[in-house]
């Protein structure tokens, strides 16, 4: 779990690998969630391998999204992701849930604090 500072970006990349004897396709679903648990990346019907391209036995292939999502809200944000074969007939075969990554707020001092009122200031203790 690593600690990111608010206001980056997130992308996911997901490797998936074929355990079978045979060339299968490979599909991958995943779902990060803020720490509200509110959804802010679904990535559907990723299929790799249709046809005669299918992922050979032992060998993998890299789920990437195609897109990025801000990482907008101090606090634990979480994914959750599905491994599928067989894309005519979907079986799920891993599953993975928890935590992406901490979100850390702004951090900071406060080094001066002044009090305005029609245009006098007074620095306050």
């Amino acid at each position: 779990m690593a600690n990111v500072p608010i206001g980056q970006e997130g992308k996911i990349h997901v490797v998936g690998r074929n355990d079978m004897a045979i060339p299968m396709t490979l599909g991958c679903t995943w779902r990060v969630t803020d720490p509200d648990g509110v959804a802010v990346e679904e990535h559907t019907g990723d299929w790799a391998g249709i046809g005669a391209t299918d992922v050979n036995p032992s060998g993998t292939h890299e789920f990437i999204s195609p897109g990025s999502f801000d990482l907008n809200k101090p606090g634990v944000w979480t994914i959750s992701i599905w491994l599928w074969m067989n894309v005519d007939s979907p079986v799920q075969v891993a599953t993975w849930s928890g935590v992406l990554c901490t979100v850390t707020g702004y951090v900071g001092t406060i080094v001066k604090k002044e009090l305005e009122y029609d245009s006098a200031r007074l620095t306050i203790q």
